[in-house]
């Protein structure tokens, strides 16, 4: 009991050495961050989608199209979006897709694992992001991109999404599937290692200095040693306040999952905590709603958005189908002023 003791305050020692030296400098911290964009918006691009209401765009840019090689950067892509954007009085929050849109010489130079997710049937190999060089190569990217990009207004956010494997909800590890949970012991994954990897991706975009920050949050998932597996809430609460505390407003918190059986009969393990953590630390809070298949009532959702404080949410392609023109209108001013 003694040993184990120890060998938890060692741990939680470490922990908060790394969160610590994540604190921006005063210079960064000072900086006036960018307006937010607000209001509903698109997951992705979709120009048919109340084209006179939404003028938010979340684009999914694949981290192997603008890095095909080591240190080859062609941004190409996001000067397209950038045009486009402007071309419509449009704002841009880029979602920087890495896991398995990572470059193929990324998966050859630190190792890749097959990752298996239940829910959508989507199986891909993503490096092992875990290791830290595959971090180094993340934050590299990320200086090259707030280089290029910090200054321009168009851009109002992108995506902490080094640590993540299908989707850019990094603390979500496909678990349930019983291949990737082996897949993932044999590739040489910790738990210790893991929340190494978040704390790292965290830091990489201290590159960043006006652009704001999205952290997408869910109960963190991990596999142990033994091949158990669970899901925690408090190193997803840990995190939030050490992206709040690094980037302070810029720090958007967000949510990608909410339907509204969540609110009117049962939710999973874990949620009710995090949102609850994200309630108390407050805006700038955004959402994104579940599939249309599985969203159910569309205004409950949003009303309850609007009430935990969402200056943004982030819309399906088929939205329009249950939400009149008049409806959307009222929900993007709603949410226009928590921003």
């Amino acid at each position: 009991m003694v040993q184990r003791s120890i060998r938890r305050a060692a741990v939680t020692c470490v922990a908060a050495l790394l969160v610590s030296a994540l604190i921006a400098p005063p210079s960064v911290a000072a900086t006036k961050p960018k307006k937010l964009a607000r209001g509903l918006m698109t997951q992705g691009v979709v120009a048919r989608l109340w084209p006179a209401i939404v003028d938010v765009w979340n684009p999914i840019i694949e981290w192997r199209d603008i890095e095909p090689e080591p240190g080859v950067f062609r941004f190409g892509p996001i000067h397209d979006l950038i045009k486009r954007a402007r071309e419509h009085g449009d704002l841009l929050r880029l979602r920087i897709f890495a896991g398995r849109a990572a470059p193929d010489w990324a998966l050859r130079r630190f190792g890749s694992v097959t990752i298996h997710d239940p829910i959508d049937g989507v199986s891909a190999a993503v490096p092992r992001w875990w290791v830290p060089e595959y971090m180094d190569a993340y934050a590299r990217l990320q200086r090259r991109l707030a280089a290029a990009f910090d200054d321009n207004a168009t851009i109002r956010a992108v995506t902490i999404s080094g640590a993540m494997t299908i989707y850019a909800e990094p603390f979500i590890r496909q678990i349930q599937d019983s291949r990737t949970r082996a897949n993932l012991r044999e590739a040489g994954y910790t738990r210790r290692k893991d929340k190494r990897a978040h704390l790292r991706a965290l830091e990489a975009h201290t590159a960043w200095s006006r652009t704001r920050q999205i952290l997408t949050v869910n109960p963190w998932q991990y596999v142990n040693p033994d091949g158990t597996f669970g899901f925690r809430v408090w190193f997803t609460k840990r995190m939030m306040n050490a992206c709040r505390k690094t980037f302070r407003n810029r720090c958007i918190l967000q949510n990608n999952s909410m339907r509204s059986s969540w609110l009117t009969e049962h939710m999973p393990g874990g949620y009710a905590e995090m949102f609850a953590h994200m309630e108390e630390l407050g805006p700038p809070l955004s959402f994104q709603t579940a599939n249309i298949s599985r969203v159910g009532d569309l205004s409950l959702v949003l009303d309850w958005f609007v009430e935990m404080g969402a200056h943004g949410a982030e819309m399906k392609s088929e939205a329009d189908e249950l939400l009149s023109t008049d409806e959307a209108v009222t929900y993007d001013r709603r949410l226009e002023a928590n921003g």
